[in-house]
């Protein structure tokens, strides 16, 4: 297929393309390791700072996780380790270096 795809009610939305093929999905978790929003995984909030994100399916190759956190006041930081196509471990951290809770938003994009 070649110029615009349009799909859903309609056919009232254009497909997103790239030159990969590739799935996406995004969440919302809260602090305490509950989903607020989103679908396609799960999450394992096992320590402190620490949520594992398991792919209900998994990609095929490592996928890219963006994630961006809640707390505005102060300046936390994230580390992301990828565990291959199943899932991702985010941790997060307070400017101190130390391990803290936080809710995020995130995006993982992954090849099918």
């Amino acid at each position: 297929t070649t110029g615009n795809v349009k799909m859903g009610p309609g056919n009232s939305f254009f497909g997103a393309s790239g030159d990969e093929n590739l799935r996406m999905l995004r969440g919302t978790i809260q602090l305490d390791g509950t989903i607020a929003a989103g679908s396609g995984f799960t999450i394992n909030h096992s320590a402190t700072g620490t949520y594992i994100i398991n792919f209900t399916t998994g990609f095929t190759g490592p996928a890219t996780l963006l994630a961006s956190g809640f707390s505005f006041s102060t300046r936390n930081f994230f580390e992301v380790t990828n565990e291959g196509g199943g899932s991702c471990t985010l941790k997060v951290f307070d400017s101190a270096g130390n391990p803290a809770d936080d809710g995020f938003n995130f995006i993982a994009i992954g090849p099918r």
